[in-house]
């Protein structure tokens, strides 16, 4: 019994030691495998980090990314690389263009580099060509004169002026270019005849056509007559683009067409001019309007030339709000096209208020004096004759203590002052004549290479010329101070320091000035004075210079009363359009001088001379 009973234990003590076995041996069994199944997920996702991490190393190319892990740790782990791998990307994206930019840059300066190169080689050579032709022209006149002999004098005598004009002209060029990339460079809008502009544009280079053998040809619509606005700029226009075919052209054709036309409801000037010659490529057309740049070396060293025409040109056109546009094919021609607003509200009522210009003749002012002050010798020599040949007496000074000396004690009518002398500049000058109650009523027109004319107008300059001054224009300004108008000038103006200085200038050219400080004194004025003209500020006390226009306009008396604008304020496009088309004139007082404006009354074909009137009959302030 005791021996089946430990039998019995022992079996079932074998027995549990074999499932104990058992059960040990599937745990151990199963964590093996579960070790490695972990072990296996853990290694698959850092391998493929691995891998990727060396493919970058070796391409460089971070757009590559890391699978997603379902591992939690490693899921985090890998999205933050994989988020890094995309700031990298976006990071070398931003470099690529950052250096994309800095090589455009580069060559964009390059480029600049060898225009600027190439400019200043042509500028010297075009500089040396008329210097060269003045100097050597100039020694054979003398060497003529002396030996007695005169018969080729006059004509190089022209040569010479031929070749100054030249030289001045590419000067020229130069300074205009930089006044409009400065800003410093308005627009004086003016009523003229846009056909005569064009006629006269044509005819003068109808020389340089023939040189060339070339046919012109014209056609001016009918509908292109009056217009309002730069007649200067809108010439220099069209002369640039005429010049340039007949240059590029040669036994050819460079016609001229122009018309009205209507853009956004506006009339505008249309302008094309076209011709058969060398034509361009859309690569140098591309660079056409760049300035000191030509289409290329070869053209340059054919045809000469700066580079700065066609750049003035377009930003003359814009400057006076148009534009412009061409077309080119290499070997059939170009045409260019270019359009500026007419600037008038209503185009059949506006009428030239201007004559044409033309030379002033000698000998017409009444005998008169002037002083003239300049340090340099030719300077005050050539301002010496050209008073002379205007009948006036003279007087001259070669520096500023010198002339105040002579101005106080022979009280001359004129004074024509240089800005850059030794002792005593002009500027100062100005500020004693100003502040001399003696000397302050007489007209002074400041002529200097300087071209800072609104601080000259600010100390009392009444006229400002750029040397080399513009000899039929200087001529006319001498006219204007003779006191050949005659009539009573309204002066609606509330400051009265303009008020005194439109004043003096008006009295300089024989008007009478009458003052109103407001507009309804104006109306007022008008309605007790018998004034044959207006010169209106636009910013008054009560109704505006606008309103006050309008009035005159809508009245049967008033309607064809000449109005000159002179204002400092700033007009937008449209109310520059609207005063433009019932005045006839407008003027920024820092930019003109009030002689100008006065000048402007004196040359207007639609001022009336009324009969003269008994002084005691006016009832406004007379200055």
């Amino acid at each position: 019994m005791l021996l089946t009973n430990l039998a019995e234990f022992e079996a079932t003590m074998w027995r549990y030691s074999l499932i104990a076995t058992l059960v040990f041996l599937g745990s151990t069994l199963f964590a093996i495998i579960l070790a490695r199944w972990e072990s296996q997920a853990m290694a698959t996702p850092m391998l493929r980090l691995r891998e990727t991490i060396q493919a970058i190393r070796e391409t460089r190319d971070y757009s590559s990314r890391v699978q997603p892990s379902l591992d939690k740790d490693f899921g985090t782990l890998i999205d933050n690389f994989n988020a890094m791998l995309e700031e990298i990307e976006s990071r070398d994206e931003r470099l690529e263009s950052l250096v994309g930019d800095l090589i455009s840059a580069r060559d964009s300066a390059q480029s600049a580099n060898t225009a600027k190169s190439q400019f200043l080689a042509n500028m010297s050579h075009e500089l040396r060509t008329p210097l060269n032709a003045i100097i050597n022209y100039a020694e054979i006149i003398q060497e003529d004169l002396t030996a007695g002999e005169t018969e080729t004098v006059v004509s190089d005598v022209g040569k010479v002026q031929t070749a100054g004009l030249h030289l001045l002209g590419l000067i020229n060029g130069i300074l205009d270019l930089s006044k409009i990339e400065a800003g410093r460079m308005e627009v004086e809008a003016h009523s003229f005849d846009a056909a005569a502009i064009l006629r006269e544009a044509i005819d003068t280079v109808k020389p340089l056509a023939a040189r060339n053998n070339n046919k012109l040809s014209v056609s001016i619509d009918p509908s292109v007559g009056a217009a309002r606005t730069d007649s200067v700029k809108f010439r220099q226009c069209v002369l640039n683009l005429l010049s340039n075919a007949c240059k590029f052209t040669k036994d050819g054709e460079v016609s001229l067409r122009a018309s009205i036309r209507s853009i956004d409801g506006e009339q505008h000037l249309e302008v094309a001019i076209a011709d058969t010659g060398i034509g361009m490529t859309p690569v140098q057309q591309a660079s056409l309007f760049r300035a000191f740049v030509q289409a290329d070396a070869s053209t340059t060293r054919k045809y000469g030339g700066t580079g700065l025409g066609l750049a003035i040109t377009q930003r003359l056109v814009t400057l006076l709000g148009g534009k412009i546009a061409v077309t080119s094919e290499p070997g059939a021609g170009s045409k260019f096209i270019f359009s500026v607003p007419r600037l008038f509200g209503d185009a059949a009522a506006a009428e030239p208020d201007e004559t044409p210009d033309a030379g002033a003749e000698p000998g017409t002012a009444a005998a008169r004096t002037a002083l003239i002050v300049d340090d340099d010798n030719d300077a005050r020599d050539l301002l010496d004759r050209l008073a002379r040949r205007m009948n006036y007496e003279t007087i001259v000074a070669s520096d500023g203590a010198e002339a105040l000396e002579i101005a106080r004690r022979s009280r001359p009518d004129l004074i024509l002052l240089d800005l850059h002398m030794p002792v005593m500049d002009g500027w100062t000058v100005l500020e004693h004549l100003q502040s001399d109650a003696a000397l302050k009523t007489i007209p002074t027109i400041v002529v200097s290479v300087d071209d800072d004319a609104g601080k000259c107008f600010r100390l009392g300059a009444e006229d400002f010329f750029t040397k080399p001054i513009n000899r039929i224009e200087f001529e006319r300004a001498l006219l204007s101070y003779a006191k050949l108008a005659s009539g009573d000038i309204l002066i609606v103006e509330d400051n009265d320091d303009a008020a005194e200085l439109l004043s003096r200038a008006a009295r300089n050219v024989g008007f009478t000035p009458l003052r109103a400080a407001d507009a309804e004194a104006g109306l007022a004025a008008l309605e007790n004075c018998n004034a044959v003209g207006v010169i209106l500020d636009l910013s008054l006390p009560g109704m505006d210079g606008a309103a006050f226009l309008n009035t005159l306009r809508a009245s049967e008396k008033w309607r064809s009363l000449p109005v000159i604008v002179f204002s400092a304020q700033e007009l937008d496009g449209r109310l520059r359009a609207e005063i433009a088309a019932k005045a006839q004139g407008f003027h920024v007082k820092s930019e003109t001088s009030p002689r100008v404006v006065l000048s402007e009354f004196m040359n207007s074909a639609a001022l009336a001379r009324p009969a003269a009137q008994d002084p005691e009959d006016r009832k406004c302030a007379s200055w």
